[in-house]
């Protein structure tokens, strides 16, 4: 499957004529570009003068016919510039030779990943959440080098018809944390049989943070407004329990709770909802909890400085 691409249309500023500096916008671009490779996503530019060294519509034709493109990314220099001709021209080649493509527009040259995101396919939305996780472990590097592997050869992440089809698929998990002592909130899980982070399956097209603060809200009865915007954490897991056999990639994410808010618990999907000190997880045993739930602690600990 060809990764999604992204093209971006702008003004080359060292061949804007003018009395200024263009360094700065220079500086600008690239770390807008630098965004796409720290989010694993493929990316373009077409940068036309107006210093008349360029044929702009021959220039912006073969960028546009070189490549499928997913979003084109149309600059604030060509929309807002002194020929509202050329901002004209540009958007009719667009609709021209990228047909189907989305048409974003940055706010500065430095958020032009922000622009395009808005628009990437949920797939790439998602590849691009995964590449931007820093692994833990050896173990977590591997499950996110087989995640990456996963989004770049299917089509459909979600699931789509319970309990398991496809049978790999996306889950959002929640771990809610009391940041005065640590405490973690968990739930006895009745399919799997094990205590588990609150969470559950990404719907077609959703995405996985929102999954998180829809399933916070249905499962505890929590704000979701409070979940962390991006995962600390990924597994990929074959389940346990009722549905066992199927594959869940789970992205987790954090968010602080205190103890004493009070929950609403959905008890069609839980035994038993409790927070467990850390002293308490430390004496429990491993095999009555997610078998990465450990290793989730010691990556969260690392990163809070041990609380």
């Amino acid at each position: 499957m060809a990764d999604a691409r992204v093209l971006v249309i702008g003004l080359d500023p060292r061949r804007v004529p003018g009395p200024w500096d263009p360094e700065p916008v220079v500086a600008a671009i690239e770390m807008g570009m630098a965004r796409f490779a720290e989010a694993g996503v493929s990316v373009e530019s077409c940068l036309v003068g107006l210093d008349g060294s360029d044929d702009v519509e021959a220039v912006v034709t073969a960028a546009l016919r070189r490549h499928p493109w997913e979003v084109v990314v149309v600059g604030g220099g060509i929309r807002s510039g002194d020929d509202p001709q050329l901002f004209e021209l540009v958007i009719n080649l667009v609709h021209r030779y990228a047909v189907g493509a989305a048409i974003a527009f940055n706010s500065t040259p430095s958020d032009t990943y922000e622009a395009a995101a808005r628009w990437l396919s949920s797939r790439t939305a998602v590849r691009a959440v995964v590449a931007r996780l820093e692994p833990g472990d050896d173990i977590e590097a591997a499950h996110r080098a087989q995640t990456l592997d996963w989004l770049a050869r299917t089509d459909d992440v979600y699931r789509r018809v319970k309990p398991a089809t496809p049978d790999q698929h996306l889950v959002s998990y929640v771990v809610p944390v009391d940041p005065r002592d640590g405490a973690i909130l968990l739930v006895d899980h009745v399919n799997a049989g094990l205590w588990l982070p609150p969470g559950g399956h990404v719907e077609p097209d959703e995405d996985p943070l929102l999954t998180a603060r829809r399933e916070i809200a249905e499962e505890l009865g929590l704000d979701g407004s409070g979940v962390s915007r991006e995962p600390v954490f990924l597994t990929v897991t074959r389940t346990v329990g009722i549905d066992a056999g199927h594959t869940d990639v789970s992205l987790w994410y954090v968010m602080s709770c205190d103890q004493e808010q009070a929950l609403v618990v959905d008890d069609g999907e839980f035994h038993r909802v409790r927070w467990w000190s850390r002293d308490e997880l430390a004496a429990a045993d491993p095999g009555r909890f997610d078998p990465h739930f450990f290793r989730f602690l010691t990556k969260l600990s690392g990163r809070s400085g041990g609380s």
